[in-house]
Protein backbone atom coordinates (compact mmCIF):
# COMPACT_ATOMS: atom_id res chain seq x y z
CA UNK A 1 0.00 0.00 0.00
CA UNK A 2 1.12 3.80 -0.69
CA UNK A 3 2.31 4.71 3.02
CA UNK A 4 0.22 8.02 3.85
CA UNK A 5 3.33 9.91 5.93
CA UNK A 6 7.30 11.09 5.88
CA UNK A 7 8.91 8.91 7.96
CA UNK A 8 9.68 10.00 10.50
CA UNK A 9 6.37 10.54 11.78
CA UNK A 10 6.04 11.41 15.68
CA UNK A 11 2.59 11.57 17.28
CA UNK A 12 1.35 12.32 20.73
CA UNK A 13 -1.55 11.92 22.94
CA UNK A 14 -3.19 13.31 26.19
CA UNK A 15 -2.62 10.55 28.02
CA UNK A 16 1.06 11.14 28.13
CA UNK A 17 2.29 8.11 24.69
CA UNK A 18 4.41 9.23 22.12
CA UNK A 19 5.26 7.23 19.72
CA UNK A 20 7.89 7.53 16.53
CA UNK A 21 7.20 5.38 13.27
CA UNK A 22 10.79 6.14 12.10
CA UNK A 23 11.46 3.83 9.51
CA UNK A 24 10.49 0.85 6.53
CA UNK A 25 12.34 -2.22 6.12
CA UNK A 26 11.81 -4.88 4.07
CA UNK A 27 11.82 -8.39 5.24
CA UNK A 28 11.30 -11.83 3.35
CA UNK A 29 9.56 -9.31 0.37
CA UNK A 30 6.83 -7.97 3.77
CA UNK A 31 7.30 -4.33 4.64
CA UNK A 32 8.13 -4.02 8.26
CA UNK A 33 7.50 -0.67 10.03
CA UNK A 34 10.37 0.16 12.92
CA UNK A 35 8.91 2.10 16.22
CA UNK A 36 10.12 3.52 19.05
CA UNK A 37 8.06 4.61 21.89
CA UNK A 38 7.79 7.03 24.91
CA UNK A 39 5.57 6.52 27.67
CA UNK A 40 4.40 8.08 31.22
CA UNK A 41 4.36 6.41 34.06
CA UNK A 42 1.00 4.28 34.31
CA UNK A 43 0.04 5.07 30.83
CA UNK A 44 -0.16 3.06 28.13
CA UNK A 45 -2.57 1.19 25.44
CA UNK A 46 -5.74 -0.60 26.29
CA UNK A 47 -6.70 -4.00 25.48
CA UNK A 48 -6.08 -4.45 21.74
CA UNK A 49 -5.56 -6.50 19.22
CA UNK A 50 -3.94 -6.64 15.33
CA UNK A 51 -5.56 -8.90 13.37
CA UNK A 52 -3.19 -8.93 10.05
CA UNK A 53 0.00 -7.87 12.17
CA UNK A 54 2.40 -9.15 14.82
CA UNK A 55 3.91 -6.70 17.06
CA UNK A 56 7.30 -6.54 18.34
CA UNK A 57 8.74 -4.52 21.89
CA UNK A 58 11.98 -4.47 23.65
CA UNK A 59 12.43 -1.94 27.23
CA UNK A 60 14.83 -0.05 26.33
CA UNK A 61 14.58 2.38 29.73
CA UNK A 62 12.41 1.77 32.34
CA UNK A 63 9.79 -0.98 33.68
CA UNK A 64 7.02 -2.50 31.28
CA UNK A 65 3.67 -4.25 32.01
CA UNK A 66 1.87 -6.34 30.03
CA UNK A 67 -1.05 -8.95 29.88
CA UNK A 68 -2.50 -11.07 27.11
CA UNK A 69 -6.16 -11.45 27.34
CA UNK A 70 -7.08 -14.14 29.65
CA UNK A 71 -3.44 -14.56 31.21
CA UNK A 72 -1.38 -13.05 34.41
CA UNK A 73 0.14 -10.10 34.29
CA UNK A 74 4.06 -9.64 33.41
CA UNK A 75 6.90 -7.78 33.39
CA UNK A 76 9.68 -6.40 31.37
CA UNK A 77 12.90 -4.69 32.46
CA UNK A 78 15.52 -3.17 30.11
CA UNK A 79 16.82 -5.41 27.59
CA UNK A 80 13.72 -7.95 27.95
CA UNK A 81 11.45 -8.21 24.58
CA UNK A 82 8.19 -9.57 23.84
CA UNK A 83 6.45 -10.68 20.80
CA UNK A 84 2.50 -10.34 20.47
CA UNK A 85 1.28 -12.14 17.37
CA UNK A 86 -1.46 -10.89 15.20
CA UNK A 87 -4.80 -12.23 16.77
CA UNK A 88 -3.98 -11.88 20.18
CA UNK A 89 -5.26 -8.93 22.35
CA UNK A 90 -2.96 -7.65 24.48
CA UNK A 91 -2.04 -4.04 26.55
CA UNK A 92 1.02 -2.95 27.92
CA UNK A 93 1.78 -0.20 30.24
CA UNK A 94 4.36 1.67 32.15
CA UNK A 95 4.82 -0.06 35.45
CA UNK A 96 8.02 2.35 36.89
CA UNK A 97 7.84 5.66 38.29
CA UNK A 98 9.71 7.23 34.97
CA UNK A 99 9.44 7.74 31.45
CA UNK A 100 9.30 3.90 29.69
CA UNK A 101 10.91 3.75 26.28
CA UNK A 102 11.27 1.09 23.98
CA UNK A 103 11.89 0.02 20.36
CA UNK A 104 9.93 -2.51 18.40
CA UNK A 105 8.53 -3.33 15.11
CA UNK A 106 5.06 -4.37 13.60
CA UNK A 107 4.92 -6.37 10.74
CA UNK A 108 3.70 -6.02 7.76
CA UNK A 109 3.44 -2.30 8.26
CA UNK A 110 -0.46 -1.89 6.51
CA UNK A 111 -1.97 1.56 7.38
CA UNK A 112 -0.87 1.10 11.53
CA UNK A 113 0.30 4.71 11.17
CA UNK A 114 -2.92 5.98 9.42
CA UNK A 115 -5.09 4.14 12.37
CA UNK A 116 -2.99 5.27 15.43
CA UNK A 117 -2.47 8.89 14.08
CA UNK A 118 -6.34 9.40 13.57
CA UNK A 119 -6.62 7.82 16.79
CA UNK A 120 -4.43 9.58 18.99
CA UNK A 121 -5.57 12.64 17.02
CA UNK A 122 -9.28 12.30 18.18
CA UNK A 123 -8.03 11.98 21.59
CA UNK A 124 -6.28 15.29 21.43
CA UNK A 125 -9.42 17.02 19.64
CA UNK A 126 -11.81 15.96 22.45
CA UNK A 127 -9.68 16.13 25.55
CA UNK A 128 -10.45 12.64 26.86
CA UNK A 129 -9.17 8.76 26.38
CA UNK A 130 -12.54 7.70 24.02
CA UNK A 131 -11.73 10.27 21.40
CA UNK A 132 -14.01 12.47 19.08
CA UNK A 133 -16.95 9.77 18.58
CA UNK A 134 -17.54 11.15 14.99
CA UNK A 135 -13.90 10.16 14.26
CA UNK A 136 -13.15 7.55 16.65
CA UNK A 137 -16.61 6.17 15.00
CA UNK A 138 -14.58 5.85 11.69
CA UNK A 139 -11.68 4.65 12.52
CA UNK A 140 -13.19 1.29 14.16
CA UNK A 141 -16.07 0.85 11.94
CA UNK A 142 -13.44 1.21 8.95
CA UNK A 143 -10.87 -0.66 9.92
CA UNK A 144 -12.53 -3.52 11.84
CA UNK A 145 -11.17 -5.80 9.85
CA UNK A 146 -7.17 -4.92 10.95
CA UNK A 147 -7.51 -3.77 14.66
CA UNK A 148 -10.12 -4.12 17.55
CA UNK A 149 -10.73 -2.51 21.52
CA UNK A 150 -11.45 -4.69 23.42
CA UNK A 151 -13.20 -1.82 26.17
CA UNK A 152 -15.74 -0.77 23.46
CA UNK A 153 -19.30 -3.00 23.42
CA UNK A 154 -19.83 -4.83 20.49
CA UNK A 155 -23.40 -3.49 20.42
CA UNK A 156 -21.39 0.26 20.02
CA UNK A 157 -19.27 -1.14 17.51
CA UNK A 158 -21.89 -2.91 15.59
CA UNK A 159 -25.02 -0.72 16.15
CA UNK A 160 -24.07 2.78 17.24
CA UNK A 161 -20.62 3.72 15.76
CA UNK A 162 -21.88 2.55 11.90
CA UNK A 163 -24.97 4.92 12.58
CA UNK A 164 -22.69 7.72 13.71
CA UNK A 165 -20.57 6.87 10.79
CA UNK A 166 -23.71 8.00 8.65
CA UNK A 167 -24.44 10.80 10.26
CA UNK A 168 -20.73 12.30 10.19
CA UNK A 169 -20.64 11.93 6.86
CA UNK A 170 -23.91 13.38 5.93
CA UNK A 171 -22.79 16.30 7.95
CA UNK A 172 -19.43 16.58 6.47
CA UNK A 173 -17.58 15.37 9.23
CA UNK A 174 -14.81 13.38 7.33
CA UNK A 175 -13.38 15.89 4.92
CA UNK A 176 -9.88 15.50 7.08
CA UNK A 177 -10.32 11.18 6.22
CA UNK A 178 -10.66 11.65 2.39
CA UNK A 179 -7.43 10.43 1.82
CA UNK A 180 -7.35 7.35 4.27
CA UNK A 181 -6.05 4.34 2.82
CA UNK A 182 -8.70 1.29 2.02
CA UNK A 183 -9.16 -1.53 4.66
CA UNK A 184 -7.37 -4.59 4.37
CA UNK A 185 -10.25 -7.76 4.44
CA UNK A 186 -10.57 -10.70 5.52
CA UNK A 187 -10.65 -13.03 2.40
CA UNK A 188 -14.40 -14.12 3.45
CA UNK A 189 -15.58 -10.38 2.93
CA UNK A 190 -13.59 -9.61 -0.39
CA UNK A 191 -16.83 -9.19 -2.29
CA UNK A 192 -17.34 -6.15 -0.27
CA UNK A 193 -14.28 -3.84 -1.63
CA UNK A 194 -16.32 -2.64 -4.51
CA UNK A 195 -19.70 -1.55 -1.52
CA UNK A 196 -19.80 1.70 -1.01
CA UNK A 197 -19.52 2.49 3.34
CA UNK A 198 -22.91 4.69 2.99
CA UNK A 199 -24.44 2.19 1.85
CA UNK A 200 -23.23 -0.94 3.54
CA UNK A 201 -24.33 1.62 6.80
CA UNK A 202 -27.17 3.02 6.04
CA UNK A 203 -29.38 0.10 6.28
CA UNK A 204 -28.42 -0.21 9.92
CA UNK A 205 -30.02 3.29 10.55
CA UNK A 206 -33.41 2.18 8.72
CA UNK A 207 -33.83 -0.38 10.95
CA UNK A 208 -33.94 2.01 13.71
CA UNK A 209 -36.10 5.00 11.63
CA UNK A 210 -38.64 2.43 10.16
CA UNK A 211 -40.07 2.02 14.02
CA UNK A 212 -39.25 5.35 15.71
CA UNK A 213 -41.04 6.78 12.49
CA UNK A 214 -43.97 4.48 13.35
CA UNK A 215 -44.03 5.29 16.94
CA UNK A 216 -44.17 9.04 16.20
CA UNK A 217 -47.14 8.55 14.09
CA UNK A 218 -49.35 7.62 16.63
CA UNK A 219 -48.85 10.88 18.41
CA UNK A 220 -50.71 12.37 15.93
CA UNK A 221 -54.16 10.26 15.56
CA UNK A 222 -57.04 12.58 15.89
CA UNK A 223 -60.25 10.75 17.16
CA UNK A 224 -59.33 7.47 16.24
CA UNK A 225 -58.12 8.48 12.78
CA UNK A 226 -54.58 9.15 11.47
CA UNK A 227 -53.98 12.57 10.13
CA UNK A 228 -52.25 13.54 6.55
CA UNK A 229 -49.08 14.66 8.77
CA UNK A 230 -49.32 10.72 10.76
CA UNK A 231 -49.53 9.76 7.37
CA UNK A 232 -46.42 11.29 5.80
CA UNK A 233 -44.54 10.25 8.49
CA UNK A 234 -45.57 6.36 7.60
CA UNK A 235 -44.45 6.90 3.90
CA UNK A 236 -41.65 7.61 4.94
CA UNK A 237 -41.31 5.08 7.83
CA UNK A 238 -42.50 2.57 4.86
CA UNK A 239 -39.29 3.62 2.48
CA UNK A 240 -36.97 2.85 5.51
CA UNK A 241 -38.62 -0.26 5.58
CA UNK A 242 -37.68 -1.57 2.16
CA UNK A 243 -33.97 -0.27 2.92
CA UNK A 244 -34.20 -1.89 6.13
CA UNK A 245 -35.67 -5.44 4.36
CA UNK A 246 -32.62 -5.42 2.03
CA UNK A 247 -29.99 -5.31 4.87
CA UNK A 248 -31.40 -7.55 7.06
CA UNK A 249 -31.80 -9.86 4.80
CA UNK A 250 -28.21 -9.41 3.02
CA UNK A 251 -27.08 -9.98 6.88
CA UNK A 252 -29.13 -12.86 7.85
CA UNK A 253 -29.49 -15.06 4.88
CA UNK A 254 -25.67 -16.40 5.26
CA UNK A 255 -25.57 -16.72 8.99
CA UNK A 256 -29.27 -17.38 10.16
CA UNK A 257 -31.27 -18.82 7.71
CA UNK A 258 -34.35 -19.09 9.60
CA UNK A 259 -34.60 -16.24 11.32
CA UNK A 260 -34.26 -14.48 7.83
CA UNK A 261 -37.09 -16.37 6.85
CA UNK A 262 -39.26 -14.67 9.97
CA UNK A 263 -37.63 -11.57 9.45
CA UNK A 264 -38.77 -11.31 5.80
CA UNK A 265 -42.62 -12.29 7.07
CA UNK A 266 -42.48 -9.37 9.75
CA UNK A 267 -40.91 -6.71 7.67
CA UNK A 268 -43.45 -7.40 4.53
CA UNK A 269 -46.60 -7.55 7.33
CA UNK A 270 -45.36 -4.58 8.49
CA UNK A 271 -44.39 -2.36 5.17
CA UNK A 272 -47.86 -3.69 3.69
CA UNK A 273 -49.27 -2.33 6.64
CA UNK A 274 -47.05 1.27 7.01
CA UNK A 275 -48.12 1.98 3.03
CA UNK A 276 -51.69 1.12 3.74
CA UNK A 277 -51.74 3.29 6.71
CA UNK A 278 -49.56 5.88 5.48
CA UNK A 279 -51.53 6.41 2.26
CA UNK A 280 -54.65 6.17 3.87
CA UNK A 281 -54.16 9.16 6.23
CA UNK A 282 -53.12 11.24 3.84
CA UNK A 283 -56.17 10.53 1.22
CA UNK A 284 -59.05 10.21 3.79
CA UNK A 285 -58.06 13.38 5.48
CA UNK A 286 -58.19 15.15 2.04
CA UNK A 287 -61.81 13.50 1.66
CA UNK A 288 -62.98 14.75 4.88
CA UNK A 289 -63.34 11.16 6.33
CA UNK A 290 -63.35 11.52 10.29
CA UNK A 291 -64.97 7.87 11.42
CA UNK A 292 -63.64 4.28 11.23
CA UNK A 293 -66.48 3.29 9.75
CA UNK A 294 -66.14 5.74 6.64
CA UNK A 295 -62.69 4.57 6.45
CA UNK A 296 -64.26 1.24 5.95
CA UNK A 297 -66.66 1.99 3.37
CA UNK A 298 -63.74 3.58 1.74
CA UNK A 299 -61.84 0.80 1.40
CA UNK A 300 -64.32 -1.11 0.47
CA UNK A 301 -65.45 0.89 -2.22
CA UNK A 302 -61.96 0.90 -4.41
CA UNK A 303 -61.92 -3.18 -3.99
CA UNK A 304 -59.81 -3.83 -1.26
CA UNK A 305 -59.46 -7.54 0.14
CA UNK A 306 -60.72 -7.40 4.07
CA UNK A 307 -57.38 -8.37 4.87
CA UNK A 308 -55.81 -5.22 3.64
CA UNK A 309 -58.55 -3.32 4.31
CA UNK A 310 -57.93 -4.02 8.43
CA UNK A 311 -54.67 -1.79 7.67
CA UNK A 312 -56.61 1.61 7.24
CA UNK A 313 -57.69 1.78 10.81
CA UNK A 314 -54.75 0.67 12.74
CA UNK A 315 -51.21 1.05 13.39
CA UNK A 316 -48.74 -0.98 11.13
CA UNK A 317 -48.54 -3.17 14.05
CA UNK A 318 -51.97 -4.16 14.80
CA UNK A 319 -51.07 -7.60 16.62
Amino acid sequence: MKYPFKLPHTITNINGEELTFYSIVEEDGVEKILVKNKIAPKAGPPFHVHFKQDESLTVKKGKMRYQIAGKPEQYLTEGESVVFPKGQMHRFWNAGDDIMECEGWVKPANSLDYFLTGIYNSMNKAGKPEGNPFDSAYLITRYKSEYDLKDIPPFVKKVIFPIIVVVGQLLGKYKHFKNAPLPIKYPKKMHDEQKSELEHNIWKVSMIAAPVLVAIAQFYWENGLVTSTAGLLQVLAFAFWIVAFKGLLDYTKSKLPVFSAIGFLIVVYAMIGGAGFGYDGIYTEAMGITTNEESTALASKIGLPLIFSRFYSRSAFPF
